[in-house]
């Protein structure tokens, strides 16, 4: 296998989040298209759509006359009068393709504005290091931290990387190395050693230690490992008088 690279969630979701803008911004220009397309139809007025007086119900020219006066054929579409309001089917026509543009644009406002916060997520925490060591120390030991998909993609152990990169944070006190590249070739070891230093530690521990701390029964502080215990020193002999 190549050497992996890791991307995390957080970089999957922008990935992700910035094809849906994409198609969004596509959706919405062929939207805005269609609108016109329509509103030029039956939104504007030709030039028969003269006068200025009270509109007829049956021609919808202001020629100032009633249907009943009316001696003009019937309007059968806005692109005639030019009023789309006269006409239901049209006017339903016109405020589906507006209200669909009204959707596209709302969606294409919530997902730009969720991009730009994850993207403020993840610039905060790329400098990390956690996000700084994880691709290398994976690819320090792909068989230890990579697991094969069915599908053959291959996905880190969550668990165990995280484990180790805690020991590494500890080992490199938070610091991150300057040469992550040339400190890698070291990770391994250093886990291993960390590793063997915690069970040899785990086991000089009384292993009835915790329950009977439970019950009140108090220890006195463990020395560190291959250091032999600092003298006790009693207060009480401090009180006592020389002669």
């Amino acid at each position: 296998m190549d050497c992996y690279t890791y991307r995390s969630p957080i970089e999957l979701s922008l990935d992700e989040l910035n094809g849906d803008i994409r198609e969004l911004e596509v959706q919405v220009e062929s939207a805005k298209v269609h609108l016109t397309g329509i509103q030029e139809k039956y939104c504007n007025a030709p030039p028969r759509a003269f006068g200025n007086g009270k509109q007829c119900g049956n021609c919808h020219l202001r020629l100032d006359h009633t249907s009943r006066q009316c001696r003009i054929e019937k309007c059968l579409t806005s692109q005639q009068c030019g009023d789309v309001s006269k006409h239901p089917e049209e006017k339903s026509i016109l405020e589906s393709a507006s209200e669909h543009l009204k959707k596209l644009e709302k969606q294409l406002r919530e997902k730009t504005l969720d991009l730009e916060m994850k993207q403020k997520a993840a610039n905060s925490v790329k400098n990390s290091f956690t996000q700084r060591v994880r691709g290398y120390l994976i690819n320090s030991n792909k068989d230890k931290y990579l697991l094969r998909t069915s599908d053959g993609k291959f996905v880190p152990r969550s668990g165990i990387v995280n484990t180790d990169i805690a020991k590494l944070e500890k080992y490199f006190n938070g610091k991150i190395p300057t040469d992550i590249a040339q400190a890698a070739s070291t990770f391994q070891t250093i886990i291993s050693t960390f590793d063997t230093t915690a069970g040899l530690r785990n086991r000089h521990q009384n292993p009835a230690r915790h329950l009977l701390e439970q019950h009140a029964v108090r220890f006195p502080p463990t020395a560190a490992l291959g250091r032999p215990p600092e003298r006790q020193i009693d207060n009480r002999s401090k009180n006592i008088d020389v002669v």
